[in-house]
């Protein structure tokens, strides 16, 4: 189980599924932001970002982690673009 820290998020990239294909993660070789779920929040991270929240994030940001074979991506909570709303 992964536990972020501070002002830091762990997400995990949102992948396309195309029928008969393979996922596609959708920031290789991307320009534009993309959308990723939230899996943890740190203790200082504003309430506005919750467990399971999808948020945009900008093309190359985020360190990635790999825990029990699932890619994940530590950002730091003011490179989240955006909330998306359900």
């Amino acid at each position: 189980m992964l536990k972020a820290v501070g002002k830091r998020v762990i997400v995990k990239e949102i992948t396309e599924e195309k029928e008969g294909t393979k996922p596609l993660i959708l920031q290789v070789n991307a320009k534009m932001p993309f959308k990723a779920s939230v899996i943890a929040a740190g203790t200082e991270v504003d309430a506005q970002v919750e467990l399971n929240d999808i948020v945009i994030l900008p093309p190359h940001t985020g360190t990635p982690i790999e825990e029990d074979g699932v890619k994940y991506l530590v950002v730091y909570e003011d490179q989240i673009l955006a909330v998306v709303s359900g």
